[in-house]
């Protein structure tokens, strides 16, 4: 879910607009209506371009049965504060 006032966000993307629309989608139940809403937050984000992704190298992660606390990210940016072992 975007949360645009998080500041750590990649693309630091801020459109009053969005935020508007993403109030409404989130809460109504019509899908007519939220397919209106999410098709114009896509169009505005895709014609603001706030990050385009051009190469997604592979992720390794190795890790042994006594190791916890690793959550993978999407974004390769593994955070390992959380990790301890057993």
């Amino acid at each position: 879910m975007w949360f645009p006032w998080i500041p750590t966000l990649l693309t630091f993307f801020s459109h009053p607009r969005v935020d508007e629309l993403l109030e409404i989608g989130r809460g109504h139940f019509d899908l007519e209506l939220r397919h209106e809403v999410y098709s114009e937050i896509q169009e505005i984000i895709a014609n603001e371009a706030p990050m385009v992704l051009l190469v997604a190298g592979d992720t390794l992660v190795g890790a042994r049965s006594n190791i916890n606390g690793l959550d993978l990210r999407v974004t390769g940016l593994q955070l390992f504060y959380t990790v301890y072992f057993d």
